[in-house]
Parts: C-alpha cells; sequence; structure tokens
C-alpha cells in the first residue's frame, strides 16, 4: 500500500471537514452580532433543516460512489454521465424544496417554540432550504471530483465557498443591514406591552418588590406607562403579548422599555450611510415625527444606529429616581 497516496487523497478531505465546521463557527458569530434570540431560533430549526437536505439532496451522495467506480474501470464518459444526471436529479427535486421551504410554519407548529423565536427561525427556515438546492448541486459537483480522486480541487471550492460566505455576511447584515429584520429586541414575549413597559419604569424610578403594595397602586408609574406607550403609539395595543407584535411594533415597544432610563434623545431618520442631521432645523424633513424619549446606556453626544434607517442623539436631561 503506497501510504503517500493515500495521505494524499485523504488530507484534503480532512482539511474539508474542518471548512464545514468554520463555515458554521463564522455563521454563528455573526449571527451572535444580530441577536441572542437569532442564535436560538436558527439552532431549534438547523438539524430539522439538515434532515429534509440529506433526504431530497442524498442523489448527490451516492454521485461521488457511481463516479469512482466508473473512473476506476477506465470508463470516463459514465463518470462524467453520472455527474450530470446527478445534476437533472437535483433539478427534480428542487420543488420539494420549495414546497418544504413554504411549509415551515406548519412543520415547526408542533415544535411549540417561544412566539418570537418561532418568528426568526420562519425567517431563516425559507431562505435557507431554498438555498440548499444549490448547496446540493455544489456538492454533487464536489463528488465528482472526489470520486476521480481530485480531492484537492474539492478542497479549494470548499475553501473559496467559506471566504464568500463570510464576505457576504458582512455585506448582507453589517453594510445592506439585511440581516437586521432578522433581531428581536430584549422583550418580554409573554408579557404584554403594557406590562413590558411598566417593569422599566419601576426599575427606573426605584420601585423594588414589595409584597404589601400593589403595583396597580402606583399611579405616578402608571401615569409614566401610559405617557410612553402613547408617545410610541402602542397604547391602543397595551393588553398585545409582546411575543406577537410585528417588527416595527416591537421596535418602538424596545423603545418604550429604554424610555425610564437615562437620558432623553431624540430619534430622526437619516439616509443608510450618512450622519444624522446636527439639529431638528438643519434636519428639515428628514427629521422623523417621533417623541422626545429617555434612553438609557448610551454616552452623551453619541450617534448610533438604532437599526437600519434610524439613528439617534442624546441630549443630557436626566430623570430624578423615585425615592422609594
Amino acid at each position: 500500500m503506497n501510504l503517500r497516496a493515500v495521505v494524499a487523497l485523504a488530507a484534503p478531505l480532512f482539511l474539508n471537514s474542518g471548512i464545514q465546521a468554520v463555515l458554521n463557527l463564522t455563521d454563528t458569530w455573526f449571527l451572535g452580532h444580530i441577536s441572542t434570540d437569532a442564535i436560538a431560533a436558527v439552532g431549534a430549526v438547523y438539524w430539522f433543516v439538515i434532515v429534509f437536505v440529506l433526504l431530497f439532496g442524498g442523489v448527490a451522495m451516492a454521485v461521488q460512489t457511481l463516479v469512482a467506480q466508473a473512473y476506476g474501470a477506465g470508463n470516463r464518459v459514465r463518470a462524467a454521465r453520472v455527474t450530470w444526471s446527478g445534476l437533472w436529479a437535483v433539478l427534480l427535486v428542487s420543488p420539494l424544496f420549495v414546497i418544504v421551504s413554504l411549509s415551515g410554519s406548519h412543520l415547526i407548529a408542533p415544535f411549540k417554540l417561544a412566539p418570537n423565536i418561532e418568528t426568526l427561525a420562519l425567517e431563516f427556515w425559507f431562505p435557507r432550504l431554498l438555498g440548499a438546492i444549490g448547496g446540493v448541486a455544489l456538492w454533487t459537483v464536489s463528488s465528482f471530483f472526489n470520486g476521480i480522486g481530485r480531492t484537492k480541487v474539492t478542497l479549494l471550492i470548499m475553501v473559496c465557498v467559506a471566504v464568500v460566505n463570510a464576505l457576504l455576511n458582512d455585506l448582507f447584515i453589517f453594510h445592506l443591514g439585511m440581516g437586521r429584520t432578522f433581531q428581536v429586541t430584549n422583550l418580554f414575549p409573554r408579557l404584554s406591552v403594557w406590562e413590558n413597559v411598566r417593569c422599566a419604569t419601576l426599575w427606573a424610578t426605584g420601585y423594588r418588590y414589595s409584597f404589601w403594595r400593589s403595583v396597580d397602586r402606583l399611579a405616578d408609574a402608571r401615569e409614566r406607562t401610559e405617557k410612553i406607550l402613547t408617545e410610541i403609539n402602542l397604547l391602543d395595543r397595551w393588553r398585545t403579548p409582546a411575543g406577537v407584535l410585528t417588527y416595527a411594533e416591537q421596535r418602538s415597544l424596545e423603545i418604550g422599555r429604554r424610555a425610564p432610563e437615562r437620558y432623553c434623545a431624540i430619534l430622526r431618520r437619516s439616509t443608510r450611510g450618512r450622519p444624522a442631521a446636527p439639529s431638528p432645523q438643519a434636519a428639515g424633513d428628514d427629521v422623523a415625527d417621533l417623541p422626545r424619549l429617555p434612553l438609557g446606556g448610551i454616552g452623551a453626544g453619541c450617534c448610533q444606529p438604532l437599526y437600519c434607517d434610524f439613528r439617534f442623539e442624546v441630549e443630557t436631561e436626566p430623570i430624578r429616581p423615585h425615592s422609594p
């Protein structure tokens, strides 16, 4: 047995498996910059997605064996024919991928995920299953090169895939903001809109747990909560659980939850890629019809994107806490 030939054949396959781990690690790192809920949503359905990929894309696994047999017998034409048959098979099963991608809500429902996690899982489910069609086609081509012993070509293909994957993640999430629609705020999904804002109000105004005092009797907390909900245009949704709100409403509720904290801010629109206007007068039509809200955890004079097309400036206007 030629040990050197075996190592030359197997080493690229070994490294190829390592690159797959790098791909998963890269995706997890980028997801972590979106939200922890995004990681939870992907993790909840990841292996379920793999089941369908292996079920419908298993034809690609057969290509490698049949190509190796044909190539070993010296029949290169048959080896090429098997590869093309595999690609045609991928095209034939592609409608199955489309059907499953559109049936995500019915397939995921039995798992009884939290509403916000299920919403994000469905946003991941649809493009992942559609993209699997191209992935299986690439898998078929890689199987051909593995079958004829050109494992270095397969390794080079996967290195290119890993690099392109990282570059596209960076482009879509950080530069185009497309991944931001995949974000869920740090809300309590099973609590109502009113309870979410009231929790933040109680904490910011100095109230702590009390066995004898009912939270519903705290007039100042109730009035401030109602005022905040009015300013963020969610007063009519005060009984609605936060987990079933639309994406835009959840963003508004996040602003409301930050409202009782330390600083007062002016939230304003800005064109993507441009800094916010220096003042409401200079902003002109760019100033959004949004309330002056106190936001906490932000340094004075800082301009940071809250999400997509919105930026905010901070003015020092501290709120005095309630003395319990």
